[in-house]
C-alpha cells in the first residue's frame, strides 16, 4: 500500500458537461510524519475542497488554507508559505512543514507531487 492514501470520483471527458467549467479535485488524502531518526510520529491529513484545504493532526486542526493561494505556493515555493499553525517551506533536500514553529518534518516527494496534480 502507498503512503498515500486518497478517496475520489473519476469522471470520463465525455460525461463533463463544457458549460459547468472547470472541474476541481475533492477529496481526503493522508501521510505519515517521521522524525529526524525515521520514527513515524503520526499522520498529517488533508482534507481539499472547492476553495480551501484544511490540514489535521490527529483532532486537531492546523490550518485552513486558501486553494489558489496553496496551489501558487507549491508551483513557486521561493519563499515560506505560513498560515495558522504551519509554515510550508523549500530546502535543498525538498518540501518541509513546520508545525507550532518548533517542529519541522520534511514531506516525501509522492505526497507532493500528489498534492501538486490535485490542488
Amino acid at each position: 500500500m502507498s503512503d498515500i492514501d486518497i478517496n475520489s470520483a473519476a469522471l470520463n471527458a465525455e460525461e463533463l458537461d463544457p458549460e459547468v467549467g472547470e472541474m476541481h479535485w475533492t477529496g481526503r488524502m493522508e501521510f505519515d510524519l517521521s522524525d529526524a531518526q525515521g520514527w513515524r510520529i503520526g499522520t498529517v491529513e488533508i482534507v481539499i475542497r472547492i476553495d480551501h484545504l484544511s490540514l489535521w493532526y490527529g483532532n486537531r486542526t492546523l490550518a485552513v488554507m486558501d486553494r489558489d493561494q496553496f496551489r501558487e505556493w507549491l508551483i513557486d515555493p521561493e519563499e515560506p508559505f505560513g498560515i495558522d499553525d504551519v509554515v510550508w517551506s523549500m530546502d535543498a533536500v525538498g518540501t518541509l512543514l513546520t508545525i507550532d514553529d518548533s517542529a519541522t518534518y520534511a514531506i516525501p516527494n509522492p505526497v507532493v507531487q500528489h498534492l501538486v496534480q490535485v490542488v
